[in-house]
């Protein structure tokens, strides 16, 4: 009886040992650090978990392997059997394990359990929060031009935002279209941080009416990724460029030559450049100007042109050319005609290679050309050289009922009360002593 008491006790005592063991192998291992890469991931990535294990005991810790456990259905361990066998851990040293896992899930947070199997029948676990969020990136047309016109170079902006909790890199932009030339090829915009923004400037010229593609790229961690914006493009007129319109257009002729003189007005908003004038077929322009050059032409500024020329026939076109101040070119052609006596003058069509919303006729009702007193010679008589008399009789009436009002208010008679009298001399006769 005393002997299988005694047995029992031994047995007991080994036991509470052994129990005692394997809670201080739990006790001396640590997990130090752990990682999630990337910190957010987008639904489908591929990601990584890395967990550094450190023994902080005074004696070694054999492990028998390692695993990752997937918390759910669509998130996937891809290197499971990686760490079937691990071994010894000595006093003080550490080490890392590195899982990687498919999270094709929706979004959300989960947490893989992190298991250790130890050799003498413990074990270690740790749940590892892992983020999936598919926030997508910001991309737009940040600036764009008021018009485009075939064969005009535009400027434009697209900005690309990250509105994600991680960073994100090797971000491009790359254009694509039929029917235009687009400088860069390329933009790279690079890192963007969590709820960072840049912009890449892109210079289009449109041969035709089309629709332009901007894909952007990048990475995600390992993952690439793909988002894409359209801008359709449409020829309209620029409302903002400079507009070309002529007066006081003048045709005389000589024994050697024809010449025709006039003044060039920019009704527009913006400085034409490199202005020049001269005649298109069936005239010839000759020596002495052939082309009259005028340079630049500020908004609301004008100035006189003569040009030379030969041919035959009552209509000559007058083909005006200038640039934008990226350097495009504009081409503007009118028909100038002697008839009755006079000049008259017409919008043509727009010559070869022109930028179309910038040629024929001017906007804002001048779409003949001709001033606001009418369209005449410099000297001569025509049907538009009229005397202004509408207007001349607009302001008379306005300073007719300036008199009256100021008469009605007194405002004559204080204003000759203020008129110092003129002094009467020694010589003046005196209505007294009459």
């Amino acid at each position: 009886m005393k002997f299988r008491l005694l047995t029992c006790l031994l047995i007991l005592l080994a036991l509470i040992v052994a129990g005692a063991s394997a809670g201080s192998t739990d006790a001396q291992l640590v997990v130090t650090e752990y990682s999630v890469s990337p910190t957010s991931l987008i639904g489908g990535d591929i990601g990584t978990v890395t967990v550094t294990v450190k023994n902080t005991g005074d004696e070694s810790v054999s492990i028998h392997s390692a695993d990752l456990e997937s918390p759910c259905t669509g998130f996937k361990i891809l290197n499971e059997a990686a760490y079937d066998t691990v071994g010894t851990l000595g006093s003080g040293d550490s080490t890392t394990f590195t899982f990687t896992f498919e999270a094709d899930v929706i979004d959300g947070t989960y947490y893989p359990k992190f298991y250790l199997d130890l050799t003498d029948g413990g074990s270690y676990r740790m749940y590892i929060p892992v983020n999936v969020k598919s926030t997508r990136l910001t991309v737009a047309v940040s600036r764009l031009p008021d018009s485009f016109n075939e064969g005009v170079k535009a400027e434009i902006n697209i900005s690309v935002g990250n509105p994600r909790e991680n960073e994100i890199n090797g971000v491009r932009i790359i254009p694509i279209a039929d029917g235009a030339t687009i400088t860069p090829g390329t933009g790279f915009v690079g890192t963007l941080a969590a709820d960072a923004s840049k912009e890449v400037r892109f210079e289009i010229t449109p041969l035709e009416e089309t629709t332009v593609t901007f894909m952007v790229t990048y990475h995600n961690g390992d993952n690439d990724h793909t988002q894409n914006i359209t801008l359709p493009i449409h020829f309209s007129e620029d409302k903002l460029g400079a507009e070309i319109v002529l007066n006081n257009v003048e045709i005389e002729s000589s024994s050697s030559y024809t010449t025709l003189s006039g003044d060039i007005n920019n009704a527009g908003l913006t400085s034409a450049y490199s202005v020049t004038v001269t005649v298109g077929s069936p005239a010839t322009a000759v020596d002495p100007n052939q082309i009259y050059v005028i340079g630049e032409l500020e908004p609301d500024d004008f100035a006189g042109f003569e040009v030379t020329y030969t041919g035959t026939g009552s209509t000559v076109p007058v083909v005006v050319s200038y640039k934008d101040a990226d350097g495009n070119t504009f081409t503007k052609t009118f028909d100038a005609s002697t008839s009755g006596g006079g000049t008259s003058l017409s919008s043509g069509a727009p010559s070869s290679g022109s930028s179309s919303g910038n040629s024929g006729a001017p906007s804002g009702g001048r779409g003949d050309g001709m001033s606001l007193f009418g369209m005449g010679g410099r000297g001569g008589s025509s049907a538009g050289s009229s005397i202004p008399f509408m207007q001349i009789g607009i302001v008379l009436v306005g300073v007719l009922v300036i008199v009256i009002v100021a008469w009605k208010k007194g405002y004559i008679r204080k204003l000759k009360e203020k008129i110092p009298r003129r002094k009467q001399g020694e010589d003046d006769d005196e209505p007294a002593d009459r």
